[in-house]
């Protein structure tokens, strides 16, 4: 699966990510990087594959913290949408790009 750094391309819209292809390891993105993606892949409602972006943070987010980012997709560069919640303090929500879903955007 790939990850993704992040990085604030707006300084006026600090909450605007803008993710950074990369073949570095999870681990090294989180030592390295403040936020990240990750990749994770999930059987749809018609049971394809469907990807998923988790985000993840380097420093403990709150709830209203982690809602506040827009982030753009890998993949097409639209705005994704938040689907799932935080898990924890630093692994932050789950995204879709609703975008690419909507072309097929199914794991290949």
């Amino acid at each position: 699966m790939s990850n993704y750094p992040l990085w604030k391309r707006d300084k006026s819209n600090p909450e605007f990510l803008t993710p950074q292809n990369s073949f570095y390891s999870e681990e090294y993105c989180e030592n390295h990087y403040d936020l990240y993606l990750t990749t994770r892949l999930y059987k749809n409602e018609n049971g394809k594959f469907q990807k998923y972006y988790r985000l993840h943070a380097s420093t403990a987010h709150i709830p209203e913290q982690a809602l506040a980012y827009e982030i753009k997709c890998p993949n097409c560069g639209n705005t994704m949408k938040q689907v799932g919640s935080q898990k924890s303090s630093k692994d932050l929500g789950l995204y879709i790009c609703k975008h690419c879903k909507r072309l097929g955007g199914y794991a290949r």
